[in-house]
């Protein structure tokens, strides 16, 4: 098999805190280190709007998830809204006095970039019930034309989407719109450092039950956890519909909660399906060492190795922990030439690089004292 949607590097520049980032010879399975608030998580964010095809649902997810909200009234023709759109943007730029851009793909390689601008939109109606169509005006025309709105251009290759902000953020819009952007995004999926919610292991749960895909994920958790012997979904005892994982162990006659296992297996679990459901595609996966002992970290990279070997998965993580830095070397050792690399992003905030680590040289580092991060 071949991944079509395997980056072999990646451009960021103007998103966040990144005025210019490269990352050269990206391989199979990447891990990203670096010291806090260097911008670890924005790489992934990045990374994931450009496989969604700069999707409104995960900006809004990015700023949702980080609080970026406005408690300022915008002034001029920028819509008073909840959202600090500017915290997209490198150096949080005032949006009443610049219409910045940031773009993220392939170095050199613009024809597979994705760019968004903020831009201001001029309204054209050409007849009483036809809908509202729109034009990027340029420089400082927004002054002087009528019917002016704020907004955002989306291009990835020949697609291009003006929308503004009225319908960015309108929640009626959402849902057909959301079903119209999956069909242009490349299989991914972002795990954040918590793992996957109940209800999105239930959802995949119910796809792979009695399925080869069970038995793998079973075989998976049982190298870390030898006493589980199945799993199963059950209906929960509220009345909101809620279903319990429950999981049978070798030790205990009665199934117990998977929950009640620990934050690792959980985290386990959530890794595990999250390949499954990105055959093909991209697996992002911050703080992955999270509630993983350090005595099974080598372990876990093995598995992520594997599988991503296997189901043809680029992967792409993050972590704090050198320990996670050590199991990854030792499993990027003994996986096939190439297949991992780590890199360090280091500098300050307006001015970030990235040191890149083949596996051998992590042991240089961590004998000459190189911090990697």
């Amino acid at each position: 098999m071949s991944n079509p949607h395997r980056l072999e590097s990646v451009e960021i520049r103007g998103f966040r805190a990144f005025d210019e980032l490269s990352i050269p010879n990206l391989a199979d399975v990447n891990l990203i280190v670096g010291k806090n608030n260097i911008g670890k998580t924005s790489v992934l964010e990045a990374l994931e709007l450009y496989f969604s095809r700069g999707s409104r649902f995960k900006i809004l997810e990015f700023l949702n998830s980080r609080q970026e909200y406005s408690f300022r009234k915008r002034r001029g023709y920028v819509k008073d809204g909840p959202l600090a759109l500017e915290a997209l943007f490198y150096g949080r730029p005032d949006l009443i006095t610049r219409t910045p851009y940031f773009t993220i793909g392939p170095i050199n390689d613009h024809d597979s970039e994705l760019a968004i601008d903020f831009v201001w939109l001029q309204e054209l109606i050409e007849q009483p019930d036809t809908p509202i169509r729109y034009r990027a005006l340029r420089g400082n025309d927004f002054e002087s034309a009528p019917d002016v709105v704020a907004g955002f251009r989306i291009r990835f290759g020949s697609f291009e989407l003006l929308l503004p902000l009225e319908r960015f953020e309108r929640s009626s819009s959402l849902a057909a719109a959301r079903s119209a952007e999956r069909t242009r995004e490349v299989p991914v999926v972002y795990l954040a450092s918590t793992g996957m919610s109940s209800e999105e292991i239930g959802r995949i749960w119910d796809t792979i039950a009695l399925t080869e895909d069970e038995e793998e994920v079973l075989s998976a958790l049982r190298t870390l956890f030898p006493d589980i012997e199945k799993l199963v979904l059950v209906q929960g005892p509220s009345s909101r519909g809620e279903r319990i994982l429950m999981a049978k162990l070798a030790y205990f006659s009665d199934p117990v909660p998977f929950k009640s296992l620990g934050e690792g297996v959980n985290h386990l679990l959530s890794v595990f399906l999250a390949l499954i459901r990105t055959r093909g595609g991209v697996l992002l996966i911050d703080e992955v060492e999270n509630g993983i002992h350090y005595s099974v970290q080598a372990e876990l990279w093995h598995l992520i190795f594997r599988q991503a070997a296997q189901w043809d998965t680029q992967v792409f993580a993050t972590t704090h922990s050198w320990d996670c830095v050590e199991g990854f070397q030792v499993a990027a050792l003994e996986a096939q030439q190439g297949q991992g690399r780590l890199f360090r992003l280091e500098g300050a905030r307006d001015m970030v690089r990235v040191v890149s680590f083949e596996p051998h040289e992590i042991e240089i580092a961590k004998r000459e004292n190189i911090e990697v991060r």
